[in-house]
C-alpha cells in the first residue's frame, strides 16, 4: 500500500518550486512591463494620429500646444483640443505614470498628463513661453523624424522626456507612427533635452 510522502519528499517538491518560481518571477515582471510599453506607445501614436487628423481638418495647420480663449482661462492643451479624434481621456496617462508627471493642473481647466509634445512643432502662448509661430505640415521637412509626443516629466517649470519603459521613452512622429528609443539612441537631431526640434 503507498505511503504519503516523505518530509524529505515534500522538502524537495517545495525547493523545485520556490526555483522555478525564482525563475519565473523576473520574465513575466518583463512580459508586463512590455505590455505596458506597448500600451504607451499605442497612447502617443494615437496622438499623432489625432493631431495629424486635427491638422487635416485645419488647411493643414497643427493644433496650438497650449493657450486659452482669454487670459482669465480655461486653458487647454493640445491633449484636449484632440480628444474628439480620440475618444478616449485615458491616453493622456502611461501605465507606468497613473498619476500624471507633467503637472499643469495649477492653470484653470488642465491636469496631469504622462506625455509632453514638441514645443518646435506646436505652438505655446504665454504665460508658458513667447507666443510660437503657427507650424503647418507643409512646413515639416522631415515628418517620419519629427517627434510629436514623448513620455515627460516635469521639474519646476521645465518638461523633460522620462525614460520611463526598460530606460527608453515612447516617441510618436509626425507621420503617425510611435517607436521606443533607448535614452542612448534618441531620434536624430534630438539631445537630452529631447525632442524639442524640427530636424532639417
Amino acid at each position: 500500500m503507498r505511503q504519503g510522502f516523505t518530509l524529505i519528499e515534500l522538502l524537495v517538491v517545495i525547493a523545485i518550486i520556490a526555483l522555478l518560481a525564482a525563475m519565473l518571477f523576473p520574465v513575466f515582471a518583463r512580459a508586463r512591463e512590455k505590455a505596458r510599453q506597448a500600451s504607451c506607445a499605442s497612447n502617443v501614436k494615437q496622438l499623432a494620429l489625432a493631431a495629424l487628423m486635427y491638422a487635416g481638418d485645419y488647411d493643414e495647420t497643427l493644433p496650438m500646444a497650449i493657450g486659452a480663449a482669454s487670459p482669465a482661462g480655461p486653458w487647454w492643451t493640445l491633449i484636449e483640443l484632440v480628444q474628439p479624434y480620440t475618444r478616449n481621456a485615458q491616453i493622456a496617462r502611461c501605465p507606468n505614470d497613473p498619476q500624471g508627471s507633467v503637472d499643469l493642473s495649477a492653470y484653470s481647466g488642465l491636469g496631469r498628463y504622462s506625455y509632453a509634445w514638441n514645443k518646435a512643432v506646436f505652438a505655446h502662448m504665454p504665460p508658458f513661453g513667447p507666443l510660437g509661430t503657427i507650424i503647418t505640415l507643409s512646413q515639416i521637412p522631415y515628418p517620419a523624424e519629427t517627434t510629436a509626443f514623448f513620455d515627460g516629466r516635469q521639474e519646476g517649470f521645465a518638461v523633460y522626456t522620462s525614460h520611463r519603459h526598460n530606460d527608453g521613452a515612447n516617441v510618436s512622429f509626425l507621420d503617425g507612427h510611435a517607436k521606443w528609443h533607448h535614452r542612448s539612441n534618441p531620434p536624430r537631431g534630438c539631445g537630452d533635452d529631447y525632442y524639442h526640434v524640427i530636424p532639417q
